[in-house]
């Protein structure tokens, strides 16, 4: 599972392949985050992300290598401003705009123009390992 400025991704599961029209990639979206950046973009989630900044993606993968070509180079000097309660000399939050790509499922293509916020929502993936005794380690990006 990944996070990136809002929204939560992982493989599409075999219910959601059956329920869906078509599956153009393999980074489905089944939540977003109340206040994130991505929030009120769209009136749904439930949708499979295929671009990422004129990046195709297919797999969490791919998502994974673009969004770490977007990491704002600004944001260790950002927190280590706010963490000595400095007043930061740019006057706006680290991130980027970014234009993304999507198809619902059922075979609509949507557009979201955002803005990342990588101070208050950074990117980290959440991994699993096959044993249901495992448990689940998070790695920011």
């Amino acid at each position: 599972m990944v996070f990136w400025a809002g929204l939560f991704m992982q493989e599409p599961t075999p219910s959601v392949q059956e329920r869906s029209a078509t599956i153009p990639s393999q980074v489905f979206v089944f939540s977003e985050l109340y206040g994130s950046p991505v929030f009120r973009k769209t009136d749904r989630y439930n949708y499979y992300i295929t671009e990422i900044d004129h990046t195709p993606v297919k797999t969490l993968d791919d998502v994974l290598k673009v969004i770490q070509g977007l990491a704002s180079s600004e944001i260790k000097s950002f927190n280590t401003d706010v963490a000595s309660n400095k007043q930061f000399s740019s006057g706006k939050l680290p991130g980027c705009d970014v234009k993304v790509r999507a198809v619902t499922m059922y075979d609509q293509e949507i557009v979201l123009s955002l803005r990342t916020n990588d101070h208050y929502f950074p990117a980290w993936q959440a991994i699993r390992g096959p044993a249901t005794e495992d448990t689940w380690k998070v790695n920011e990006l």
